[in-house]
């Protein structure tokens, strides 16, 4: 039997919901995160949570949560810039890369301290917390990490999509999770992980976020490494 029920998503939620505004994942996406979470630790998958980009924590927060509930010093391991989007390349990342300046500016590292520390009453040793775009982060921390559960990504643009997938998937274990929140919606982070999934002859099937019966096109995707 799981550690983890229905009370502990609706915590959660409860506290990084719309109602907060500490993350930008609808419910059925935070969802997702909890029972990837969930299904690693009911089977004793070992390996740390990672998310590269976060903006203010929600996420983060429920990895963070599980990590602490769960009590075996599993970690969550959080890349992001807290100052904003970076630059897109519009070639390549489309349409979609005019994204209003308030999108792209309103978070720092205050908000993930809020989210994590202040509003979840988490621990500070549950983080590891990587600040700067991660073109920098990618060869230091990213390099020296270990194993990984599950790494869920949301960095929008092709570039530093690529970048975070070339780092840290080999670090994935079999039977880890992927997760990219952007795959589809936004053109150059599907373009990514296609390239790199062509380039490393992975046929693992890729999996759409279920959203409901309003369903049609749903942003997040995501596949169990093999």
């Amino acid at each position: 039997m799981s550690i983890f029920t229905e009370e502990d998503f609706k915590h959660i939620w409860g506290i990084i919901g719309p109602q907060q505004n500490r993350t930008k994942c609808p419910e059925h996406r935070a969802r997702n995160a909890f029972n990837k979470a969930k299904d690693i630790i009911d089977a004793e998958i070992s390996g740390d949570f990672v998310e590269a980009g976060c903006w203010k924590g929600g996420v983060s927060a429920l990895f963070g949560y599980m990590c602490e509930k769960e009590g075996k010093g599993r970690k969550t391991q959080v890349f992001d810039s807290f100052e904003g989007m970076s630059e897109a390349i519009e070639e390549i990342d489309g349409k979609r890369a005019m994204v209003p300046e308030v999108q792209l500016r309103n978070f720092n590292l205050d908000d993930f301290n809020e989210t994590c520390y202040n509003l979840m009453k988490l621990k500070e040793e549950t983080f590891e917390i990587y600040p700067g775009w991660v073109d920098d982060t990618m060869p230091t921390g990213g390099n020296e990490l270990g194993e990984i559960a599950i790494l869920r990504v949301d960095v929008d643009w092709y570039e530093p999509t690529k970048i975070v997938i070339e780092t840290l998937y080999p670090k994935l274990i079999t039977g880890g999770y992927f997760i990219c929140d952007d795959y589809g919606a936004w053109k150059g982070a599907r373009k990514a992980c296609d390239d790199y999934r062509i380039e490393h002859d992975i046929m693992d099937k890729i999996i759409q976020t279920f959203k409901g019966a309003d369903l049609y096109r749903g942003t997040e995707h995501w596949w169990q490494k093999s």
